[in-house]
């Protein structure tokens, strides 16, 4: 569960609201002396008019402003109406405006050898920059020494520094020859007196100079963070489930950098990072977290996919199904691996509280058989070992024929019956690094063949063993649940 807990920044702000001018010596005096003054008449009847000083009647406005607000909406609401640093624009996702938004002054192109390259779009705030970009004119890439439009860009400040991207690289690619795409990245903050920065283009392009302006006010939609408070709930798996020879080692978190999730969790499950307010709906925004105790790997798919392997089903507090849609501009801007990322934008008014229910998950499993070859010290191009081994890899049953010297590796050759649906199947060389050289799946009548090839830096030679993997995505069944309940209005 997430707790509510203050920034120091936000406190800092809150403080700043509410304090008033230090008096000056000469106001004291003068106070004092009313004061004296006015202890002589205490036993005078008349009444006078209550006179208070600018000041103070400034202080004692936002104090009753406070006091009221907070009675009305509760603390929790006033503390987010207090910081109003957060705001949405579509297509870039959440900005922090506490030191204003920066925006390109308008489109700017680049041309050379029939490319074109346009930045549409820049955006920076004090958490990243995003930059959104289109490329036209890529010729066809069975052109000789085409160039690699696709490499990511870069931003190179003034002092000569270079920013690299933090993530990004979707979107659509057009059917026309000659190509084009549109695409977006994100980058880290640019530092809060730049105005002008340089987009080193792909396609060996020349330098793009970028002029950004203060964004006027109406270019970001006001919201407000609130409590994020919730409840999750999912099935539990036997620890004993085989592991095979060969795992995945799941990614780090680093508590230093943002986009970690809210809390490393102690099992896999649902997980809500935030809650943004605007004035129609609510945008919860978490994510599914393999915590290393699932029968397989968490298989994170592309945002397009996520509908059909994660599908989220969210009702109300009477279990009527609420709609409601994904916003993948507000996901993080940097993404771990074994977690997947959701943010749903649900509309007001909402019965709460709310119960997401993710009904299954893909995750990816693995089994690894492994045999011995001694491929003698020095073995030439085009030697074969035929083996003709039959293995069992989860329920299939596959045909090792045989083994092959080529170029820079070695390549095998697998068959398995035609029933047996198209799998991944992988090659390795146990502890010693490699490349997967290319591979090929021949679907017959009778039979399915499969050819794998793998490279090496320095080949391998004597007493091996070699491992054939087979990967195969499945959908986990749950469910697991989220339940989140929206403030009392």
């Amino acid at each position: 569960m997430n707790d509510f807990t203050p920034s120091n920044q936000l406190e800092a702000k809150i403080r700043a609201a509410v304090a008033v001018p230090k008096a000056l010596p000469e106001f004291v005096n003068r106070l004092h002396a009313d004061l004296m003054h006015q202890a002589g008449l205490k036993n005078r009847q008349t009444l006078r008019p209550l006179h208070i000083r600018p000041a103070w009647i400034v202080f004692l406005v936002v104090i009753t402003l406070l006091i009221a607000s907070t009675l009305i909406i509760g603390p929790l609401r006033v503390y987010a109406t207090l910081r109003q640093l957060l705001g949405y624009i579509p297509g870039v996702g959440i900005v922090e405006q506490s030191n204003g938004i920066r925006v390109l002054a308008e489109p700017v192109s680049v041309e050379k050898d029939g490319i074109t390259v346009t930045v549409n779009q820049v955006v920076a705030d004090a958490t990243h920059t995003f930059v959104a970009y289109s490329v036209d004119g890529i010729p066809p890439w069975d052109k000789p020494g085409f160039p690699i439009c696709t490499d990511p860009p870069s931003l190179q400040l003034a002092d000569g520094s270079t920013l690299s991207f933090l993530s990004g690289g979707g979107g659509e690619i057009g059917p026309d020859k000659p190509m084009n795409f549109t695409t977006t990245y994100n980058f880290p903050p640019l530092p809060a007196d730049v105005r002008e920065v340089l987009f080193l283009s792909p396609c060996q392009m020349p330098p793009i100079q970028l002029v950004l302006i203060l964004a006027p006010p109406s270019f970001v939609t006001p919201v407000a963070e609130i409590e994020a408070t919730f409840v999750s709930s999912g099935p539990h798996f036997s620890t004993t489930t085989p592991v095979s020879e060969e795992t995945y080692t799941t990614v780090p978190y680093d508590p230093l950098i943002p986009a970690t999730p809210t809390s490393v969790p102690h099992s896999s499950g649902l997980y809500l990072d935030q809650v943004i307010e605007l004035d129609n709906a609510y945008i919860m925004v978490g994510n599914f977290t393999d915590a290393g105790d699932l029968p397989g790997v968490l298989s994170v798919g592309s945002p397009e996919a996520d509908s059909i392997e994660y599908p989220m089903q969210i009702t109300d507090a009477a279990g009527q199904s609420v709609s409601y849609k994904s916003r993948y501009d507000i996901r993080p801007k940097v993404e771990w691996g074994a977690v997947w990322y959701w943010a749903y934008e649900i509309p007001k008014p909402v019965n709460g509280p709310l119960t997401l229910t993710l009904a299954s998950v893909p995750i990816n499993q693995e089994n690894s058989i492994q045999f011995p070859l001694d491929v003698g010290q020095d073995p030439q191009l085009g030697q074969k070992w035929e083996l003709y081994r039959t293995v069992n890899l989860r329920g299939y049953d596959f045909v090792i024929e045989d083994i092959a010297k080529v170029e820079n590796g070695y390549s095998i050759r697998v068959h398995t019956d035609a029933s047996v649906p198209e799998l991944s199947l992988n090659f390795f060389v146990a502890g010693v690094d490699s490349t997967q050289g290319g591979g090929s799946v021949i679907r017959q009548t009778q039979e399915v063949i499969y050819n794998e090839t793998i490279n090496f830096d320095s080949l391998p030679s004597g007493n091996l063993t070699f491992l054939l993997t087979l990967n195969k995505i499945i959908q986990l069944p749950g469910p697991w649940t989220l339940t989140w309940s929206p403030p009392v209005p």
